[in-house]
């Protein structure tokens, strides 16, 4: 886990799943279609497989807001080794990535980056902040960015994020879903007190770009 004075900004759990296979073989009888996002994803949500939002919260020590708004929530997605890998922060509070290809590279997981130009490793309020790091000329030019940490990509491992953070795959590989880097997303915002939900530093809330959700 690393944790910074708002709380935690990356958490890492492996064997996640009770039944991984059976999670991942309903992956595999999913149609797949092109979206905003790199490689292929359900049209389906599948936020029944597992009691994630419990798990998350348990986790997170937080109750979840948005959970059901964010459309692009519990969505399996597939991408291959000749996709581009977008680099990218996400508007709501938190993301989550399932990873659910066995034996996968292990470099081909999920990777966190500073902006070599701003210096910038998440979201900011400041407009010509966010230009120069998240520009559309750096949003697929790795030169752009330095690697601060990598999470490897274990079968049936959960990484939850603050999705305000720089992020991006670390690799992509295969050539069709039964080879690919196949893994279930997560978006969500955390509670408030007075049961609103936390605004990203760029002041929207995830039902504000719910459909802008790359991840990785």
């Amino acid at each position: 886990m690393v944790v910074d004075s708002t709380g935690p900004q990356i958490i890492v759990v492996d064997d996640f799943l009770t039944d991984p296979d059976g999670v991942r073989a309903t992956a595999l009888r999913q149609p797949y279609v092109k979206m905003h996002s790199a490689g292929l994803r359900t049209e389906a949500r599948f936020l029944h497989l597992a009691p994630y939002r419990q798990r998350f919260e348990d986790l997170l020590g937080h109750q979840l807001a948005h959970w059901d708004d964010n459309t692009a929530n519990g969505r399996f997605q597939v991408c291959f080794a000749n996709d581009a890998i977008p680099y990218h922060s996400d508007s709501q509070s938190y993301a989550g990535v399932l990873f659910l290809t066995p034996d996968a590279p292990l470099g081909a997981g999920l990777s966190f980056f500073r902006g070599r130009r701003s210096g910038l490793r998440r979201r900011s309020s400041d407009a010509a902040l966010m230009a120069l790091t998240f520009g559309s000329d750096a949003e697929f030019d790795r030169g752009h960015w330095e690697e601060i940490d990598r999470i490897s990509n274990i079968y049936n491992r959960l990484v939850l994020f603050d999705a305000h953070l720089a992020h991006g795959a670390s690799a992509y590989f295969g050539d069709r879903l039964e080879n690919g880097r196949l893994f279930q997303n997560f978006f969500f915002d955390i509670a408030t007190r007075d049961h609103g939900a936390q605004q990203s530093s760029s002041g929207r809330s995830s039902s504000q770009a719910r459909i802008q959700n790359a991840t990785a």
